[in-house]
């Protein structure tokens, strides 16, 4: 009983280990096979997410030594020397991995040194600080926070967090995001160049790590018992901000080095953020969702706060940019190359030709999904479920993706326009024009406002004083819409009940309810 969570931790973090050095130690360095990389950290992902579900109950499922290293600064371990255990199965379980798939591969081509370390250090470390955050903060709120306890999504959220951050990455690194991970291939190439990557790798995860124990203590303050703090507004403009700042980094970083992962990326993390921040403040990180979310009424969200979250979410986007910008600058990347990439993103908006307009037409249409498919899964009291909204909310940017994911960039929110001009602005100032960024704007706005008039046409019940109960053979009451099993309404035939006994509110209109929650 007590050895279980360290042999869980050491089991879970040597096969994430071997699927991250596979790929480096019997991959040959074939460009063909070199273009899949991006399969790599799907299947990394892949894997974390189902060892997640299956070895969560056993050891908390760290698998990483940065993860173990932030909860244990947010207090949710407390025991100093559980940390070191889990550190010694998590960075002994790397070492093993890299030695067992050294001595496998010896009759096959090696790990190439160019495949590993020859990229960008600056945006190496970046991607390593920001998404080994990203990965620790999506963990302490999924799987650590009382707000969130008994969910089913923590996989889902971790593993898209660590999709995001290797789709945004992979073109100009290979970071892992995982020191125990990665030290096993540091060791092998041995001095110099080896011991320094690792230590840079560890530096730069424990960094993430830390950011994110300070950001989930500045936005879930109910967790450390300061109340007064809890009953301020700043926690979910602290969550708004952070969130739309990490989205808007997500686009951007992939844009300056493989914009084809973009809108993958952006999806990734979206639906890790959503489900991670859901419940501080709703998961908006768009000002078009803002103001869907405040014209669709109900109370969701004040003229106040909604204007602030705009702002805020602005703000974010702009830093975003001018972050992205400065550290590709630094970095070394071709500028000519940004700004192309950039504005076939963003840019030649005033240039009315026949593809701008149908991208327009396009943006204006997957943003009112977008915003649609929030509303209808995330506000609504005639749906009730603690799974299926981060990936409801996040769906219209798959087939955005196919159809103007080339000539818009399938941005589908200001913010990540305002971080696109941003970053154009460094590279070439006197281009960018303020009404380049306004039209994107202008059309993500309209798209808004038709998402959320659509959800108040089609949602109308949401609009009632009360709610029109079903009635069922057995005279239970079921809400319309709830599709949660497991209550005595299951599998029954039930009717719109009108306002008097025995009415209908639709003539001979009667519904299958396969799982309907109770009254």
């Amino acid at each position: 009983m007590t050895m279980a969570p360290y042999v869980a931790e050491f089991s879970g973090t040597f096969m994430l280990a071997v699927c991250f050095q596979q790929w480096f130690v019997a991959q040959s360095d074939d460009e063909k096979v070199m273009s899949f990389r991006p399969l790599a950290y799907t299947a990394y992902a892949s894997l974390y997410m189902a060892l997640i579900y299956t070895l969560e109950s056993i050891s908390g499922a760290h698998f990483n030594p940065a993860v173990t290293l932030c909860t244990y600064l947010t207090g949710k371990n407390k025991e100093l020397k559980n940390v070191f255990s889990y550190w010694v199965c998590q960075f002994g379980a790397g070492i093993i991995a890299n030695l067992l798939c050294g001595v496998l591969g010896a009759g096959r081509a090696g790990p190439d040194k160019g495949d590993y370390y020859d990229h960008n250090i600056t945006i190496s470390s970046l991607c390593e600080v920001i998404y080994s955050g990203l990965l620790c903060f999506v963990v302490l709120n999924v799987a650590c926070s009382y707000e969130n306890m008994g969910n089913y999504y923590y996989g889902i959220a971790i593993g898209f967090a660590v999709l995001a951050g290797g789709y945004a990455s992979c073109a100009e690194a290979s970071p892992a995001f995982n020191p125990a991970v990665s030290l096993g291939i540091d060791l092998a190439f041995g001095l110099p160049i080896g011991i320094l990557h690792g230590l840079r790798c560890i530096c730069c995860n424990f960094v993430g790590a830390a950011l994110a124990a300070v950001l989930y203590w500045a936005i879930r303050p109910k967790e450390f018992d300061r109340e007064e703090a809890a009953e301020s507004v700043f926690p979910k403009c602290m969550a708004e901000f952070v969130g739309t700042f990490l989205l808007t980094m997500t686009v951007l970083l992939a844009v300056v080095t493989e914009p084809a992962f973009a809108s993958w990326a952006a999806m990734a993390c979206l639906v890790s953020l959503t489900y991670a921040l859901n419940t501080v403040s709703g998961s908006h990180f768009n000002p078009a969702l803002s103001l869907g979310v405040m014209l669709s009424g109900r109370d969701k969200l004040a003229r106040v706060d909604c204007v602030t979250f705009i702002a805020l979410q602005i703000s974010a986007g702009a830093l975003a940019g001018l972050i992205t910008g400065i550290t590709a600058q630094i970095g070394g990347i071709d500028m000519k190359e940004v700004q192309m990439a950039v504005a076939e993103k963003s840019m030649g908006i005033l240039d009315l030709r026949p593809e701008i307009k149908n991208a327009m037409f396009a943006e204006v249409i997957f943003t009112a999904a977008l915003v649609f498919g929030f509303l209808a899964s995330t506000t609504t009291r005639l749906i009730w479920s603690t799974f299926h909204f981060g990936v409801a909310s996040a769906g219209a940017l798959a087939p955005a993706v196919v159809t103007i994911g080339t000539a818009s960039g399938s941005a589908l929110n200001p913010a990540i326009a305002m971080g696109l001009a941003a970053t154009e602005f460094l590279y070439h100032p006197q281009g960018i024009h303020p009404g380049k960024w306004l039209c994107w704007v202008l059309a993500q706005t309209i798209g808004g406002c038709i998402g959320s008039l659509g959800f108040r046409f089609l949602y109308w019940r949401e609009f009632e004083e009360r709610i029109i109960p079903l009635v069922s053979e057995n005279e239970g009451g079921a809400e319309v819409g709830s599709l949660v099993g497991g209550n005595e309404n299951a599998d029954r035939w039930v009717g719109w009940q009108g306002e008097r006994p025995g009415q209908y509110a639709y003539r001979n209109k009667e519904r299958s309810c396969t799982g309907c929650r109770s009254m």
